[in-house]
Formats: structure tokens, C-alpha cells, sequence
């Protein structure tokens, strides 16, 4: 970030409508009506000359542009097509067009609040954040100007002028860092590190939280945008489950941004099982399998599909509970039953089910494979195909090879992972109801879900205990 654009948001930074680092994703949240904005900063990609990327800064004002007569209470979806995304120019003053330059940023927006912005000035810009990597010829003839028309994304339905009428503060999910007591780092995840904190909130109760730092470098730009939208896709669906991690909001006020988790002092499943797989017993397997089918038993029930079932994505805690995260990769497959994805991604391969590797197309069938497979991996203890190439294991599973279970797994859940979960049709296969009922009944746990207590800090948190109701598998 250029000190000309550094200073102009450190002046800003004070406003009760600047949103700090909050993605372009994550605005059409927050603006309901015609005429609500809010200030934030965005960035884009480049390529430089010598094939290096870097990171380009923009100061934003996003502001929500519908004809008259748009209700409120128009759904998500449908209002995104509605907000503009304004680069303000912080050269000499604040600025949205080249005849009109203000000196603080208050005064650009008391003169709209009395003054329409033109929508269709040529010099009033949008741009398209994040994931942008301008091609290298290009990006040595292009000047800025022209880079940021280049990315213009026009809405599907436009007006042409919008008056300011209301800035927007902080929601609920959003955490200043003032209140945030960054702690210890615990452990390192793949693009993120993870952090004790405290959340101190606005009521005055501090509550114990795991912080994901979000900082992206451009190496790990795909996983900070799934961390965002994990926490999108878990508030627009209300995904208030005890055996799946909770979070609590984003912090993004200035960088490094933080991921705000429930204090769950879990670690990654396949970690822990890399230095203590021999000393687990199949009792801990089966809580571990049991709790995860619970939690996508949650999901399919919402009509929910997760799409990265696998021991990196669960978190163990040792003689308790396990909870299945990521949710980054999880869609709604509402009245489709399916879920096409279109744009190509990394993806765990030796996990998915030969549809998604054939077709892309995703589904709880899909899920239940996967699934299968994490069964295999938490009593193995290794991934599956584990002496193959990725081409070979894709061939493999492609052709209908199912993992071997080894002669020391339980010859009964063996079969019932096979039996269920790996038939190569999907409509073959059982459903998470079944599965988790079946997964009881052979392990004889349950869960236990109570409400916790009144002065919690989240009313709709719920507290869950695993018990044994036989005494042994």
C-alpha cells in the first residue's frame, strides 16, 4: 500500500462506516436500501514483468444502486446485482471523479448525500478484487486507470444515479481489532496460522476464542477466500451445530485479518494421528467417526453438502469430541439434489467419489463416499491410495477400486463402509441418517446436547458431551 493511500486510510479508519479489509463478497450483507454504503479497502493481483505478483490497493465506496421501489427485504441473492463498488482516487484529496476533489473524506460524503453520484460518469470506477492477475504484455501498456476498466464487472441491472443516505457500522459477525487479544500461536494450518485470543465484547463479557490468521501474501489467496467464505456460507445457512466448528465472526478492520473461532483446543485429525496413530484404540476411532457422521447427518439435513471430508478438516480432541471444519468448499443443494461446479479448483482427489471426478458433479451421495474414505483414513492412518501417483489414484477410483481395509479393522464397520458407502452408483448408496444410526448402534455412543447456561456469551450455543452408553464398542 503507497503512503499517500496508507495515510488516507489511516484518516478514515475512525468512521463508523469503514469496514476495514471486508471483501466484495461480504458487502451485499450489510446494504439493504438505496442509498446504504460503506468504506473499505480492496486489493487486486498483478503479474509483474519477472512473473512475480503483487498486490495493488484500493480505497472503496460501496454503495447499494436500485431503482425506486426495491423492497428491503430483497434476498441476498438478488440484492448483490445492486451494489457498486466506487475507486476512490487518494492522489491529491478524496475523490470519486476528476472535477470534483475533496479534502477529507467526510466532505466527499456529505456532498452525496446532497449531491447524486453519476453512475455513468466514464471516470466513476468499479473493480474486480482479489483473484485478478492481469496478463504480463498487458500489464506493461496498461496504465492503472485503464487496468481497473478492464475489470469492471456492470451490474445486471442499473440505475444511473444513487444518493448517499445511510453508512452502515459494523455488524455483529464483524470484530474489531481493539477488541481482540491476539495470544500464543498453537499451531500452523496450511495458508494460516492459529492463535489463542480473547474476544472482549461490547457488553463487557470476554469469551475465549481460536483465531485463524487471514493474511494473504499471494501464495494463499484461495484459503483466505474459502475462510471467508466459510463464514458466509455457516451465517446465511445457520449452521448452529455442536460437532462442527463454530465461528464466531471475521476480523478485518486492518491486517492481519483473523478468522474468530469457538475455543475448541482440538487439533487437526490427520496431525495428531501422523506421531499417535499406533496408540489410538478403535473406541477413539469410533467416537471420531461417530461425531463426523453426526455432524454431516447436520448438514444433509439442511440439504447441505460438504464436498472435503477428510482427516485434515476435523479437529480431535483426545478422550472427547471431534469437529468436523472447512466449510469453505460446502454449497446448498436445495432443489437440485446436485450441486455443478464450473470453475476448476485443487481438490482432494483420493477422497472424492468417481462422479466428481467424471462429471464435477458434487451431491450427499458424493459426501457419503467420502465419507467411507475418512473411515478408512482414521483407521489407517494414512491417506488412501497411499503408493500411487494422483494420475494412478484417480484411474483407480474412476474404475470403481474401493481402498483395501486392513485384516486388524473390525471386520463388521469394514463391511458396512463397503456396503454403504462405496457402491459405485450413488443412488446406491445409504443416506447419513442411516449411516449415523447404524454408526450409534455399533459404537454405542451418543450425543448428549444441552443449552449452556443463560449469561453465554451466544444464546443458540449449545454444549454436547459424548457418552457411552454400553460401555464399549
Amino acid at each position: 500500500m503507497d503512503d499517500k493511500l496508507k495515510a488516507a486510510v489511516d484518516s478514515v479508519a475512525q468512521q463508523y462506516y469503514f469496514h476495514g479489509f471486508l471483501s466484495r463478497e461480504d458487502a451485499p450483507f450489510l446494504l439493504y436500501r438505496s442509498g446504504d454504503y460503506i468504506l473499505r479497502v480492496a486489493q487486486t493481483l498483478e503479474k509483474a514483468p519477472n512473473g512475480t505478483l503483487l498486490k495493488n490497493y484500493y480505497l472503496l465506496l460501496s454503495v447499494f444502486a436500485a431503482p425506486k421501489g426495491t423492497p428491503s427485504t430483497l434476498p441476498l441473492e438478488n440484492r448483490k446485482q445492486f451494489v457498486r463498488h466506487l475507486v476512490i482516487n487518494t492522489d491529491n484529496g478524496y475523490s470519486l471523479c476528476k472535477d470534483k476533489t475533496f479534502q477529507s473524506m467526510e466532505q466527499l460524503i456529505q456532498h452525496y448525500f446532497r449531491n447524486a453520484i453519476n453512475l455513468n460518469d466514464n471516470v466513476i470506477h468499479q473493480i474486480e478484487e482479489n483473484d485478478n492477475v492481469v496478463n504480463d504484455a498487458k500489464s506493461q501498456q496498461l496504465t492503472v486507470t485503464d487496468k481497473i476498466r478492464e475489470q469492471q464487472q456492470p451490474s445486471v441491472k442499473k440505475v444511473g444515479h444513487v444518493t448517499l443516505v445511510r453508512g452502515i457500522s459494523l455488524a455483529n459477525w464483524e470484530i474489531h481489532h481493539k477488541q481482540l487479544d491476539v495470544g500464543d500461536q498453537i499451531r500452523i494450518e496450511v495458508g494460516t496460522s492459529v492463535h489463542k485470543g480473547v474476544w472482549n465484547k461490547k457488553d463487557g463479557k470476554k469469551v475465549d476464542v481460536l483465531l485463524r490468521s487471514m493474511e494473504d501474501d499471494c501464495t494463499n489467496s484461495e484459503r483466505v477466500k474459502d475462510l471467508l467464505q466459510e463464514r458466509r456460507f455457516m451465517k446465511k445457512h445457520d449452521i448452529n451445530c455442536p460437532v462442527i466448528l463454530k465461528i464466531k465472526g471475521i476480523c478485518v478492520t486492518r491486517q492481519p485479518s483473523f478468522q474468530v473461532c469457538e475455543a475448541f483446543m482440538g487439533v487437526p485429525l490427520n496431525e495428531y494421528m501422523r506421531d499417535h496413530h499406533a496408540e489410538m484404540t478403535n473406541e477413539e476411532r469410533c467416537a471420531i467417526i461417530f461425531c463426523i457422521s453426526h455432524a454431516l447427518y447436520f448438514l444433509h439435513k439442511k440439504d447441505i453438502i460438504h464436498r472435503d471430508i477428510a482427516a485434515a478438516n476435523v479437529l480431535y480432541q483426545k478422550g472427547g469430541l471431534s469437529k468436523l471444519t472447512s466449510l469453505g468448499l460446502s454449497r446448498s443443494v436445495k432443489g437440485t439434489g446436485v450441486y455443478n461446479m464450473k470453475k476448476s479448483r485443487a481438490m482432494a482427489v483420493r477422497w472424492m467419489a468417481p462422479e466428481n471426478i467424471n462429471t464435477l458433479v458434487f451431491s450427499k451421495a458424493s459426501d457419503v463416499y467420502s465419507f467411507g474414505v475418512f473411515v478408512f483414513e482414521v483407521f489407517t492412518g494414512h491417506e488412501p491410495y497411499l503408493n500411487r501417483s494422483m494420475p494412478e489414484a484417480k484411474k483407480a477410483i474412476i474404475n470403481g477400486e474401493i481402498p483395501k481395509f486392513p485384516i486388524d479393522v473390525p471386520r463388521k464397520l469394514a463391511r458396512m463402509i463397503e456396503k454403504h458407502c462405496w457402491t459405485k452408483a450413488p443412488k446406491e448408496r445409504a443416506d447419513m441418517e442411516d449411516i449415523a444410526a447404524n454408526l450409534q448402534e455399533y459404537s454405542g455412543l451418543e450425543l448428549n446436547i444441552f443449552a449452556k447456561k443463560e449469561d453465554s456469551s451466544d444464546p443458540k450455543e449449545q454444549k454436547v458431551q459424548l457418552v457411552s452408553k454400553t460401555g464399549k464398542n
